[in-house]
């Protein structure tokens, strides 16, 4: 009796090895414009930014896909990409920062088969504004900070 024939076509994607590293970590205040950069590829057949899952194994959401931000997640209005299709970077800009928005961020370009991976974590941390009244004005430690924009700018490779 004959049995059936399986054919499983298995696409490999190759990850150039100097991408592949430590994850970056990247420190915002609640209210901060985080803008995340990485280098888009000459040639390249598709360019994504990706939010992970704690585990790092799937994706979590699509964030952009292209030149498009993905308007099924909750917050898209916060969302853009501030890079022309011209440019050797794509940077995806998130306005006005929560604590939602912490956690694990993969920008992915990929040319024929070769993709270049590069992941940074967000961690959005509250900002508070300390000031008080002190009896001797050299150990007072009033602190006003009133930045709200952060320029992140990662360049591997």
């Amino acid at each position: 009796m004959r049995t059936g024939m399986q054919i499983v076509i298995i696409q490999i994607i190759i990850y150039n090895a100097e991408m592949i590293s430590e994850t970056d970590v990247v420190y915002l205040r609640t209210g901060d414009n985080g803008v995340l950069s990485c280098n888009n590829m000459p040639g390249n057949t598709a360019i994504q930014w990706l939010r992970l899952d704690p585990s790092k194994t799937v994706t979590e959401n699509t964030y952009t896909d292209g030149w498009t931000v993905n308007q099924e997640i909750p917050h898209h209005h916060r969302i853009s990409i501030i890079s022309s299709k011209n440019s050797t970077k794509y940077e995806l800009r998130i306005a006005n920062v929560t604590k939602v928005d912490s956690g694990e961020y993969r920008c992915i370009s990929v040319a024929g088969i070769n993709a270049q991976p590069y992941d940074v974590q967000i961690v959005v941390e509250d900002f508070t504004i300390s000031t008080g009244i002190y009896d001797n004005p050299t150990n007072a430690s009033n602190t006003s900070d009133t930045t709200t924009n952060s320029q992140i700018n990662f360049n591997k490779g």
